[in-house]
């Protein structure tokens, strides 16, 4: 049986700004009891004045991870907050109008998220929900000490608190966890036959377990997993495409080039550009 630790250990998944830290982005690794489960705590360092005619739309790709989100806007006093499901397609996010407003953000490993939610993932992918309608009571909890307090460290001690005591591990499946490993020891390049095989589970059971715990089906998962891998790889390393195209089982170089652009909104190279501007 794998371990989430293992699953961690194995694979980091990267935004499509992997080295981004500023005042309007940072990141916070998750204390060690929560790492095993959470990607990253992440938000602006503190209170940041926007305007919409100088803030450029951020691009934000597929990273095989869940987020809840908090918006607190200083100027109307307000904070909305969401979960973001597992997204497929790359997309452009912008903040509209002029205020002065802080983010905070805790994001999920895609297979873990499930541990902390009190519903079925079923049917959740590409949305955005309701922050109390996965993870119910939390904004009422969440939200008066976020208006409190505004660095990004202040909040993602209290929110680690928070999250220990959610944390429920008899939502493990071991089926689920053994298969999520296999499609990354694999770099999604694992059929689901082969899945099912290997973990002496029908097919039909798994795509049950796949979508109950996170919204998306094995295939699509591994779909995910084979592009994630591609951008790391190509972010860190560069690569030749034809060399790519067999490592990460494409038909063609074509097949490749179209699935990439599906995801980032842009060529592979247009991509490393961008990230390293």
């Amino acid at each position: 049986m794998n371990s989430y630790i293992e699953l961690t250990a194995r694979y980091v998944p990267i935004t499509a700004y992997p080295a981004s830290q500023s005042d309007t982005y940072s990141e916070i690794p998750p204390c060690e009891a929560l790492r095993p489960y959470i990607r990253c705590f992440w938000g602006t360092a503190e209170p940041i004045c926007n305007s919409v005619t100088d803030s450029a739309p951020t691009l934000v790709i597929p990273d095989t991870c869940m987020d809840i989100i908090f918006n607190i806007n200083y100027t109307k006093n307000t904070l909305d907050s969401g979960f973001c499901t597992i997204d497929e397609i790359g997309y452009y996010s912008q903040a509209a109008g002029t205020s002065e407003y802080s983010i905070f953000a805790v994001r999920f490993y895609a297979w873990s998220a499930s541990l902390f939610a009190d519903n079925s993932f079923s049917g959740s992918k590409n949305k955005r929900f309701d922050t109390d309608e996965f993870f119910s009571g939390s904004k009422a909890e969440i939200i008066p000490i976020l208006m409190k307090v505004t660095s990004l460290q202040e909040r993602s001690e209290f929110l680690s608190g928070y999250l220990l005591k959610r944390l429920n591990t008899n939502r493990f499946n071991s089926n689920m966890m053994n298969a999520v490993y296999d499609i990354i020891t694999t770099r999604g390049t694992i059929t689901s036959a082969e899945l099912a095989s290997k973990n002496a589970i029908s097919q039909r059971q798994l795509e049950r377990i796949f979508n109950e715990n996170m919204g998306i089906s094995p295939k699509s998962f591994s779909s995910l997993i084979r592009y994630q891998m591609l951008w790391q790889e190509m972010y860190s390393k560069g690569g030749n495409i034809l060399d790519m195209t067999e490592k990460y089982g494409y038909y063609d170089q074509a097949h490749l080039l179209n699935d990439f652009r599906k995801r980032h909104t842009m060529t592979p190279n247009q991509a490393i550009r961008y990230a390293r501007k």
